[in-house]
């Protein structure tokens, strides 16, 4: 006859085992995860970019780096508890960046972003233009806008090094030939002055402006001129170069 004693212990260790691994699973899936996915296009063209670059670097010291597909998606494991910076980037484009933090959630997410990246060489819509008055190189609106414009200028350069620009001055038809040069240098001047090598400033002076003058490349969205005081007393700022290697 089998011992009743025996059995009993051995139904109990069987029991106890069981519920250890079914324990074991609930905290394993109790772990939240996160991912970031997002789309890349292109400003003008609102289509999406293929082998753009997604870089993402967390508070952690880590730093992921990810390739669009073509259709312009990303996708990419998050850890938790750390927030990140991120960097698009796509050559001849204008770099984007963003942010994003898993601190605080505890359960499972996936975060998405939207990217549009402007096509550098021309690109005219997110740059300064300024508008002047009659034969002079002040600003409509003072010196204090002027100042403004070069803080955002040297902000875009600074945060993507490899731009060269092109600024130009112009007048009208009523202005002495002067006044173009001395407002496209005046404000290249202050430009330099925030730290931008002046190696990556192309200056210009296009004389009197014909408004009516339009590039062909899909890419180019110049400025609204409706929108500006007066359209052919201005300095315009466009890119022309993204190749700028910066000195070590």
């Amino acid at each position: 006859m089998k011992n009743p004693l025996l059995i009993l212990i051995v139904l109990l260790l069987v029991g106890m085992s069981g519920f250890g691994q079914d324990n074991s699973d609930t905290s394993s899936n109790s772990i939240p995860t996160f991912h970031l996915k997002g789309i890349v296009k292109c400003f003008e063209m609102k289509k999406p970019i293929n082998n753009a670059t997604v870089k993402i670097m967390g508070t952690d010291g880590t730093t992921r780096e990810v390739k669009t597909d073509s259709n312009g998606i990303f996708y990419c494991e998050l850890d938790s508890n750390t927030s990140y910076s991120i960097n698009v980037s796509k050559s001849k484009h204008i770099n984007s960046r963003g942010k994003e933090t898993t601190v605080g959630h505890i359960e499972s997410k996936l975060f998405f972003h939207e990217y549009e990246l402007r096509y550098s060489p021309g690109c005219g819509p997110m740059l300064p233009i300024l508008s002047y008055t009659h034969n002079t190189a002040t600003h409509i609106k003072g010196d204090s806008l002027i100042l403004d414009a070069a803080n955002v200028l040297h902000d875009i350069m600074t945060e993507n090094p490899t731009l060269v620009v092109q600024i130009t001055g112009y007048r009208d038809s009523t202005e002495k030939k002067f006044v173009s040069n001395k407002r496209v240098k005046d404000y290249a001047i202050k430009v330099i002055a925030l730290g931008i090598d002046k190696r990556r400033i192309v200056i210009e002076d296009g004389g009197i402006r014909n408004v009516k003058e339009r590039i062909k490349d899909p890419h180019e969205n110049y400025y609204p001129y409706n929108d500006i005081p007066n359209p052919y007393r201005t300095v315009t700022t466009k890119v022309v170069r993204s190749d700028y290697v910066p000195r070590k």
